[in-house]
């Protein structure tokens, strides 16, 4: 249920969001374990779909608080003007942080 992937895509189906979102579920070990870590390590982040640190945050809690259709995040924002992150280099390392957290179950 729900795994937040390297790549920055998150599924999570509405009829599971009552217990993904629950307090010391899923919803927060990720917002505010792995999205927190990240941010400790690189705070202008961006996953390989484009997806923020921010954006990926404002996902979970908006669909947690609603939850009144699928919790998908396959995609970032819509791109504005600027210059791109190469993140290529940051996606082993998020890979090796979440892989740590699962192993050690933080």
């Amino acid at each position: 249920m729900g795994i937040l992937t390297p790549k920055g895509n998150l599924s999570v189906s509405q009829q599971n969001l009552v217990q993904y979102c629950a307090p010391g579920n899923c919803s927060d070990q990720i917002r505010f374990t792995v999205l927190n870590c990240i941010l400790l390590v690189h705070d202008k982040f961006v996953f390989a779909n484009n997806a923020t640190i921010q954006y990926v945050n404002d996902t979970i809690t908006t669909r947690c608080a609603k939850q009144d259709q699928d919790l998908i995040i396959a995609s970032g924002p819509p791109k504005n003007s600027g210059i791109k992150v190469n993140q290529k280099t940051y996606v082993s390392v998020v890979s090796a942080l979440l892989v740590f957290l699962a192993i050690f179950n933080m």
